[in-house]
C-alpha cells in the first residue's frame, strides 16, 4: 500500500524503490579493462512518451565541472557533449528506458574512471537523480595476465577452475 493513499504499489516498482536503496550504498566493482553497468532506474508507466525523456549521466569532478558521460533527450542518443574519454564506450537499452531503466553500459573500464557517477532523469512523472560509485580493480587483469603467462610456460591454453576463480600451474622442470 502507498501510505496514505489507499492503492497498492505495484511489486515491480517496489522492487524498483528497493533495489535503488541497495545499489545506491554498495560500490559498483568492475575488472580493468572490463565492461560495467551502472544502473539507473526511474519512475515509468506504459505509454510514456520517450520524446520527452531527457537523460544524462556524468562522472563528477573534485573542483571541476562534471564530465558527460552520456546524454539522451528527443528520443535519441544525443553525444555531441559527451567526454572525449567516454566516446564510443557507452551505451544504453533503448527498450529498458519504457520501462523506467537508465542503465548505462560503460566498455573497456580504465583506472580514470573510477569515481562518482550522477545519473539525472527527467520525465513525465518528475525528476529523478541517482549516484553510483565505480570501483576499478587490476586484480582480475593481473590474474589474466598470469594465467596467459603461467599457460605459455607449461603448455597450458586454459587453467582456470571456475568455481574458484583459481588457476592451478603445475611447474616441471626440464633436464637436459
Amino acid at each position: 500500500m502507498v501510505p496514505g493513499s489507499g492503492r497498492r504499489l505495484p511489486l515491480l516498482a517496489a522492487w524498483g524503490a528497493l533495489w535503488g536503496l541497495i545499489a545506491a550504498k554498495l560500490p559498483v566493482t568492475a575488472p580493468l579493462g572490463g565492461d560495467v553497468t551502472l544502473s539507473c532506474l526511474f519512475p515509468s508507466q506504459p505509454g510514456m512518451n520517450l520524446q520527452h525523456l531527457i537523460l544524462t549521466w556524468q562522472k563528477e569532478q573534485v573542483g571541476a565541472e562534471a564530465l558527460v558521460v552520456h546524454s539522451y533527450y528527443y528520443g535519441k542518443d544525443q553525444l555531441a557533449r559527451q567526454d572525449e574519454a567516454y566516446r564510443n564506450r557507452t551505451q544504453l537499452d533503448p527498450e529498458g528506458l519504457a520501462w523506467g531503466n537508465a542503465s548505462v553500459l560503460l566498455r573497456g573500464v580504465r583506472m580514470q574512471d573510477e569515481g562518482v557517477y550522477s545519473c539525472h532523469v527527467h520525465s513525465e512523472l518528475g525528476a529523478t537523480l541517482e549516484t553510483r560509485q565505480l570501483r576499478v580493480t587490476q586484480t582480475d587483469h593481473f590474474l589474466a595476465k598470469l594465467t596467459r603467462l603461467a599457460g605459455n610456460a607449461a603448455g597450458l591454453s586454459d587453467c582456470w577452475v571456475p568455481l574458484l576463480n583459481l588457476c592451478l600451474v603445475l611447474i616441471v622442470p626440464v633436464l637436459r
